[in-house]
């Protein structure tokens, strides 16, 4: 159901630092590194499943700005009803 999660971070050179060892206990490693932003997958895969970036609107990064979870639905329907519920 859940298709990725975004993570804001204000010093991308220290989450990265974090991130790279601990993500990789789970088997995660990065798969795509941007300017700035990076993103984690399974080793071997292609399927991005946390991003770590700083916020879109360039402001810091705090709980709810940076943060984002992605769910992932069957049909454009089922998108509409969960809209509408």
């Amino acid at each position: 159901m859940i298709l990725y999660a975004t993570l804001g971070t204000n010093n991308l050179p220290r989450a990265r630092a974090f991130y790279d060892p601990t993500l990789a206990t789970l088997g995660m490693v990065l798969i795509y590194e941007g300017r700035e932003e990076w993103a984690y997958g399974p080793a071997g895969g292609d399927q991005v499943l946390l991003y770590v970036t700083k916020p879109y609107d360039q402001n810091t990064a705090s709980t709810g700005n940076g943060s984002m979870l992605a769910l992932t639905a069957q049909t454009r329907a089922a998108v509409d009803a969960f809209y509408a519920a």
